[in-house]
Formats: structure tokens, C-alpha cells, sequence
């Protein structure tokens, strides 16, 4: 979508599927322009950044008649400036000159550097020519890079995330026909296909929105709180704009569009949220290619594109929530296949925890590598607080959570690994240095036991991810023939939010793994446990940690060989990993091996984060076409012809339609009954495949998506039936058929009016044509508002037959009169009037077609009641669940 030029919007096409169109044309660029910038090799140097361009400028007239040798003597200038800025900001040597020169070049008026790039990126006709990037663009790709590179670069105290303002002398698509609501409607999103500056200052935002004058339409763009920004103010041309700027390829989601006119002019309000992206993650995106290659049998690419763009495949607002539902399916798939054969039927010992817990650095020791410890400089010692030092019991795990001090320098653990790493070390305490589980057989006692790394919990590689790891974990400990569990917590988690973080870790160990008769089923080790570490926060970090166990899990504090103290067995180096090991088989201790299989709820409250994505109109629109399929239907009753007998054999193709959907309504409730399936499972694989995990927030999630799905249905089933109506009042009208038919008919929609009439009333509406009202947000599926009277055209994409709406489990579309392809111009008084001509013969025909058209919507309503009454039986049980997990 580009928000500032808009071609033409043709006159003869249905304006949402011509803005569903713009919005693939948006991702098919969008992916070739991230596949440019990545193939475009790191650049340093402003000079070498705009070199390319050079050529260009000097014969365009953002180039101001300017020469490429009077060109790079305004980049000469512009370096010089920005040096002296940096010493002025005191930031010099910790922000390039290069940097700041990129970003002072884009806001640049004398030359219009900014003005050529945004002209070629956004010219929709030119940019790619038979698949090939044109050449202005790639001459672009370079200062792009430099650019991209710099913002996130800068000094934290430059990053904005408060609310920002862009004011466009324009309305959408185009000033002639101002479908601003309809162009940006709720839900949809687009992409900043150039650098896109706004400003802190609304006043100023204003000024860009009366360029064209104050009495003249205007958009104005909000970026929501929290969207992150660069102020660019202290390196701008012009600092009074307070810019604040948003990268190449930013992702916007439209929250809602609000008109103003209280100035005597329309001014657009146009709301957006800034849709995060996480890091990019390469090392992770060739560890699952790798496996992808090992492994055939699976489908990878989307998991391997996430982590090396830090974020899904880009994709239409309609198929957004397939594709996270997809995400989460293929990590899954990629960290089950990664140890299950190694682990199936066997004994095995599970590390998790937090990112950053030293999960792999306990598990390299444990595997036999040597662990060496290097000290620095003697560090300030302290007494450490109440606890610390004393080496004396307290009772069970309190006790042995603190040692003596040690008058050395801070250690650092350093593993001595032969040849490939069999567990790598992570860096970094919010991010996984890789992404699968890592499997090694050792032999304890004379038994083996398989140690399994798992990835950390909290990872911030994104929701789906994270269900994904949840959802491997718990197949993996059912999988296993016993399954032990090590749960690491590093002490400084007492420390941020108090102790925020280790509630939520605990909380979540006790949901993959509940507390049973037999005591609980994780240890924990707390890991950088000593004064070397918290200095003379140790004892005040002890003392929070065991308050935040007892709160959390009381008992375990006081338990026998439950928590342990990671650092002193990994420093002491009196124990080894076998010993250390032997010690789950003590029967006395005081944690017990896991009881599987394991059924609880293990997924975290933040699943909605996810679950949002499948109440979104746009995925209720995707279903809606995928029970389109029967091609025959819409190839029956598609053409145009004039013969009067034809609408009658169309009217009686309805009816078979009608016919057959009443018996898939039939079979979706005995489907849901029978073999509890949803219909959003039964046409998405994906959430089938989610579904059969059979956790309650999952199925809360789909079920909530099945609820909003079905009551859309019946939305379309009101609309359907008020057709109907229109029909039977134009043929009363017309005398077309004799008044006892008429009757007959009536009484029988009366009868159809009373059951619409409680679904409305059911979902708190007064009336029907209330409940058919317009909708928040726009579905490309969406029917005309006007439907109603008795000679309103319905010219929908100019067609013959009005989609029925499918209720859930619907496998096939049933086109009514107007369809949704290839007539055009015909209305519903056109239609009768047609019959109208024959009616004379055929009164007897059209009265049992729309009687037959009525017992049909009857079944239909009925069906739609049954789904409604179990679904929320089911609803029901799964929140029962939830509560009992």
C-alpha cells in the first residue's frame, strides 16, 4: 500500500477486492525488496552508499542541476557537519559520522535525495519490470542499507516510542472518490516501502496536511504509543519537523479511521500500530535449514524464514492467522524431530528454564566436558547479607543455597569442548544462541540416561515460538519412557520486577508439571548462586528467592535434594557429572520422576496474543472463500442469457445447492457431537493439527474463533432471507403468482422471520436489520448495507447469485441469485421481472422453488441453532479444564 500515491482506482471493479489486490501486489514487493536489502553487502561509508545514485541525480531534478562532482561535495559537506554535531552531542565515537550523515543526507531539501528515492520505490508502474528491479531502485539499495544500519545504531536516548503524527495533503484511494474508512479498514496492514518520517509535533504534522490549503481534504496519520521510532531531530536539515523516523519495510497494522470536519473541511483520521518485528536470527535460520535438509519429510521454509527476518512470511490479512497457526506447527515439528528418536522409551533428564539460565553450559558439564574456571582481579568483598558464608543448615534446600565466601575475582565457567559444540553457549540472557534441542546418551551407574537441552522458556523470538516450545516439551516428556526434569533459575531473577520473572517461570513449571501426592515432579538449580556473582546482594537475593518458593511452591524450599545449588557443584569440582547424576536415584530424595503422560495446561496466559489473529474478519473472510470450492455450482449458474426459462433452472440449481448445504449443516453437527471437530479445524490443517494437542487454551482460542465465525453466518443467513423477501413482495407486486401462493409463501417467511428474529434477539439486537448493520472493519465478502427494499440494486460485482452464507463445517459454496463473479447489472426487480413473463405458466414452479428455498433456510437456521448450543457446551468443558489445570 503506499501511503502517499495512489493510482487511479478503476471505476469497474469492486472496490475490496481491489484493495485485497493492492495489498497482494504489497507483499510480492515487500519481498523482493527484503530479499534486495539482504543481498546487498554491509556498507560503512557514506560515500560508497550513494555512489550508485550519483549518475542519477545529476541528470534528475531532484538533483537540482546539480553535477556528480558537485554532488559528493555535499556528502564532503555533510560529513563535516555531523562530525561537529557528535562533538557537540558528546556522542563521538560512539556513533559514526557515516551513520549520522545518512540520516542528516535523507532530510535534505537543497537536494532532494529522499524525493528520487521515494518517487522510483513507490512507482508502482515502473519499480519491476518483468521481475527485474528497475535500475534507479537498485541504485537505491546501498544508502538503504547504510540507513537501515544507522537507525538502530543510535544512542538509546533517540529511540521514540511516544505517539507520532504524518499529515498528507491527500485523500484515499484518490481525492475524487474519498473511501478513506473503506480503504483503510480496521485490521489491515501495510508496509513502509520507503523511510517514513513523522513527528512528534501534530502542529507540524498539520502543515504537510494544508499544503494543497485549509480548506482542502487532508489524511492524517497517528502511529500509535509504543511503535518504535528514531527521533532524528539533532541530525536533521530541519530539526523544528521533530521527525521521528520508521525504517525501510516497517509493517502497520490500521486500528480504526475517524472523520473530522470541524474545521469546514474533511480531515481524515487514520490510526495505526506499528507491527514489532524481533530480531533477526541467522545463526537459527541455518541451524533449521540444516535440519531441513536431513530431514525431507518436513516442511521448514516458514520456520527458516522467520528466524531470518524476525517475522512470518509476509502474507494478506485473510491468511494471517493460517500462517501463525503454520508457524507454530513447523517449530514444533522441527524441535520434536530434532531428539524424539533419541528419546523415545528412554530414561531422560530435561534442563529447562529461562533464556540465559545456563541450561547449555550445566549440560556441557554433565556430558563430560571439562569445565575450567578463570578469575579476574580480586573484587570488593562483602559480608553478603544475612545467610551468606555461614555454610550452616537452615533446613533442606535454604541451607545449601549459600556457601562460603570466596576471596577471589569474579569467576567466569569456561567449558573446554572437543571439535563441534554438542551443546552451545548462548551469549545473551533474552536470546537462544540456537534454537533445537540437543540430545547426548550418557551412562549413569550402569544405566543410560539421554540429557536433553531444551530451548529456553521466555525466548523473545515471538508467541508462536513460544507455544511451540511448550507444545514440543510436553509431547517430548510424554514420549520419554521416564522423564526427570532440572528447572534452572538464575538468582538475579529475585532481583528485576520483584521477582516478577521467577513467579512466572515457577508458575509455569507447575503447569507443565503439577504437584502430585508424591511431592513435585522438577527439581530446580539455582544457578550463579555466590557472592562472586551478586556480591553483597547474595544474601538479600537468597532470603527473596526462598519467599518467592515458599509463595509459589510452598514445601519445595524445605525438601530434600529438590533445589540445588548449581555454581557450587560447577566451582567445587569435588562431584562429577555421574555422581551428580546418581543422586535422582536416591530414594529418598524429594522430587519423583515425571507421571506420564502428562494432560495439564501448559501453555502460558499470553496465548492471546495469538488467539487474536483467529477472530480477525479477514480469516473469517479466507473460510468463507474456502467453502467457496464446488466450482461446478458456480459454473452451472454461471453466464448470462436472456432466456425467461433460464432464471427458473438457476432458481432450482439454488435449491439443489440449498439441498446439499442443509446436509453438510447436518454432518458439521454430527462432527462436532460425534468426533468433536470444529469446522475451522475441518478446512485448516493447521488448527486440526493445533487442536489434537488438546490443550484448553488452544481449544479456547478456536473455539472463541468458531463462536465469532458462526455469528458472522448467521449475520449472512439474515441478509439471505431478507432476498428472499425482496422476491416474494416483487412477485405480489407484480401478480406474478396467485394470492394463494402468495399467502403460502408469506406465511411460511413469517414463520423463517420468527427463529432470525431470536438469533438477533440472542446476540442482544432489536432487530434484524440492526444485526445486518455495517460491520467494524471490512470483509471482502461483505454484502451490500442496503439490502432490503424491494427494488434496491444489488450489484455486487455485477453477478447473478448472492453467496449463502456457510454455516461452521460447510464444505461447499451455495451461490443464491447474485453471485460474486462474472454477471453484472442484473438487480432483484430484474430478476423477478424476468419471471414475471412466465409466471402465467410457471406460478406453481416459482411458489415450491421459493417454499423449498424457505424449508431449506429453515433447516439452515435450525443447524446453525444445534452448532450454536454445542459450542457453547464445549466452551463450557474447556474452561472447566483450564480451571482444574
Amino acid at each position: 500500500m503506499q501511503v502517499d500515491d495512489m493510482a487511479s482506482l478503476p471505476q469497474d471493479r469492486n472496490f475490496h477486492e481491489f484493495v485485497q489486490q493492492l495489498g497482494e501486489q504489497d507483499i510480492a514487493w515487500y519481498i523482493k525488496m527484503q530479499h534486495m536489502i539482504d543481498d546487498t553487502e554491509p556498507v560503512h561509508d557514506l560515500h560508497e552508499a550513494l555512489a550508485p545514485m550519483l549518475p542519477l541525480m545529476s541528470v534528475a531534478e531532484e538533483g537540482c542541476g546539480m553535477s556528480e562532482e558537485e554532488l559528493k561535495q555535499v556528502v564532503d559537506g555533510t560529513l563535516q557537519i555531523m562530525r561537529d554535531k557528535l562533538l557537540e552531542l558528546g556522542i563521538q565515537g560512539k556513533f559514526s559520522e557515516h551513520y549520522a550523515g545518512a540520516i542528516n543526507i535523507y532530510t535534505q531539501a537543497h537536494v532532494r535525495w529522499f524525493r528520487f528515492m521515494s518517487r522510483h520505490l513507490n512507482d508502482t508502474k515502473q519499480r519491476c519490470n518483468h521481475g527485474n528491479i528497475s535500475e534507479p531502485v537498485l541504485a537505491c539499495r546501498k544508502y538503504l542499507k547504510l540507513l537501515m544500519a544507522a537507525l538502530p545504531a543510535m544512542p538509546s536516548r533517540f529511540i521514540s516510542k511516544e505517539r507520532t503524527f504524518r499529515g498528507v495533503a491527500w485523500v484515499y484511494p484518490e481525492p475524487t472518490r474519498p473511501l478513506t474508512a473503506e480503504y483503510f479498514y480496521k485490521g489491515r496492514r501495510a508496509y513502509f516501502f520507503t523511510m517514513r518520517s513523522f513527528s512528534r509535533n501534530e502542529t507540524e504534522a498539520q502543515k504537510f496536511a494544508n499544503e494543497k490549503g485549509r480548506d482542502q481534504a487532508a489524511t492524517m496519520f497517528h502511529m500509535g504509543e509504543g511503535a518504535v521510532g528514531y527521533s532524528i531531530s539533532e541530525f536533521s536539515a530541519i530539526p523544528e519537523e521533530e521527525e521521528v523516523l520508521y525504517p525501510f519495510l516497517s509493517e502497520v497494522e490500521v486500528e480504526g479511521v475517524a472523520l473530522d470536519e470541524s474545521d469546514g473541511r474533511p480531515l481524515h483520521h487514520v490510526h495505526l500500530r506499528q507491527v514489532l518485528r524481533h530480531r533477526a536470527q541467522p545463526v537459527k535460520a541455518e541451524e533449521v535449514e540444516a535440519f531441513a535438509a536431513r530431514r525431507t519429510d518436513l516442511s521448514l521454509s516458514d520456520l527458516a524464514y522467520f528466524f531470518r527476518h524476525g517475522a512470518p512470511s509476509p502474507t494478506t490479512a485473510d491468511k494471517r492467522a493460517v500462517a501463525s497457526a503454520e508457524l507454530v506447527n513447523q517449530a514444533f515439528d522441527a524441535l520434536v524431530g530434532a531428539v524424539e528418536p533419541q528419546i523415545r522409551g528412554k530414561t531422560a533428564l530435561f534442563l529447562v528454564g529461562a533464556t540465559g539460565a545456563g541450561k547449555s553450559t550445566l549440560a556441557c558439564w554433565l556430558g563430560g566436558s571439562p569445565v575450567r574456571i578463570e578469575y579476574g582481579s580480586p573484587a570488593n568483598q562483602a559480608a553478603g547479607g544475612e545467610g551468606s558464608g555461614s555454610g550452616g543448615r537452615l533446613g533442606g534446600a535454604r541451607a545449601r543455597l549459600c556457601g562460603p565466601s570466596v576471596q577471589r575475582g569474579p569467576p567466569r565457567l569456561c567449558v573446554a569442548l572437543g571439535g563441534e559444540e554438542e551443546f552451545p553457549i548462548g551469549q545473551e540472557s533474552t536470546t537462544s544462541k540456537t534454537f533445537l534441542p540437543k540430545a547426548k546418551a550418557m551412562d549413569i551407574e550402569g544405566e543410560t540416561v539421554v540429557l536433553v537441552d531444551m530451548p529456553g522458556f521466555g525466548d523473545t523470538a515471538g508467541i508462536e515460538i513460544q507455544i511451540a516450545v511448550d507444545l514440543a516439551l510436553r509431547h517430548l516428556v510424554n514420549q520419554a519412557g521416564e522423564s526427570l526434569v532440572l528447572a534452572l533459575v538464575d538468582i538475579a531473577s529475585v532481583a528485576a520486577e520483584r521477582g516478577a520473572p521467577l513467579r512466572t517461570l515457577l508458575k509455569k513449571l507447575l503447569r507443565h508439571f503439577p504437584k502430585t501426592e508424591k511431592g513435585f515432579q522438577f527439581r530446580v538449580g539455582v544457578t550463579k548462586c555466590d557472592e562472586t556473582f551478586a556480591a553483597n546482594k547474595e544474601g538479600e537475593w537468597m532470603n527473596s528467592f526462598v519467599q518467592v518458593l515458599d509463595e509459589c511452591c510452598p514445601g519445595m524450599a524445605d525438601a530434600d535434594d529438590v533445589v540445588i545449588n548449581i555454581n557450587r557443584e560447577l566451582y567445587s569440582q569435588t562431584i562429577s557429572p555421574s555422581a551428580f547424576l546418581s543422586t535422582w536415584r536416591r530414594p529418598e530424595q524429594g522430587s519423583q520422576p515425571v507421571q506420564s503422560p502428562l494432560d495439564s495446561d501448559c501453555l502460558d496466559p499470553n496465548i492471546e496474543l495469538f488467539a487474536r489473529e483467529f477472530l480477525h474478519p479477514g480469516f473469517h473472510a479466507f473460510l468463507l472463500r474456502s467453502f467457496i470450492g464446488d466450482a461446478a455450482w458456480q459454473e452451472k449458474l454461471g453466464g448470462e442469457s436472456d432466456d425467461n426459462d433460464d432464471a427458473l433452472k438457476r432458481a432450482k440449481l439454488y435449491l439443489e445447492a440449498l439441498d446439499a448445504y442443509a446436509k453438510q449443516m447436518r454432518e458439521a453437527s454430527y462432527a462436532l457431537v460425534h468426533h468433536q471437530k470444529l469446522s475451522i479445524q475441518r478446512q485448516v490443517p493447521a488448527i486440526d493439527k493445533l487442536l489434537d494437542t488438546k490443550q484448553p487454551r488452544l481449544v479456547l482460542c478456536f473455539l472463541d474463533a468458531e463462536e465469532e465465525f458462526l455469528i458472522e453466518q448467521q449475520k449472512l443467513q439474515l441478509k439471505n432471507f431478507l432476498m428472499i423477501q425482496v422476491a416474494i413482495e416483487d412477485v405480489r407486486k407484480r401478480d406474478s403468482m396467485t394470492k394463494g401462493h402468495v399467502t403460502e409463501l408469506k406465511t411460511k417467511a413469517d414463520r423463517v422471520a420468527e427463529q432470525l428474529q431470536a438469533i438477533a434477539s440472542n446476540h442482544g439486537y432489536q432487530d434484524l436489520a440492526i444485526m445486518i448493520g455495517p460491520d467494524e472493519g471490512k470483509n471482502f465478502m461483505e454484502l451490500p448495507r442496503n439490502i432490503g427494499a424491494a427494488t434496491v440494486s444489488l450489484n455486487v460485482l455485477g453477478a447473478i447469485a448472492l453467496v449463502l452464507a456457510t454455516a461452521p463445517g460447510a464444505a461447499v459454496a451455495v451461490p443464491l441469485w447474485l453471485t460474486y463473479s462474472v454477471w453484472g447489472g442484473y438487480t432483484v426487480t430484474g430478476l423477478t421481472t424476468m419471471w414475471a413473463k412466465s409466471q402465467q405458466r410457471h406460478s406453481e414452479n416459482v411458489k415450491d422453488t421459493l417454499s423449498q428455498m424457505l424449508d431449506a433456510l429453515l433447516q439452515t437456521i435450525d443447524a446453525l441453532h444445534s452448532q450454536k448450543t454445542r459450542l457453547d457446551a464445549e466452551k463450557e468443558r474447556a474452561r472447566k479444564k483450564r480451571l482444574v489445570c
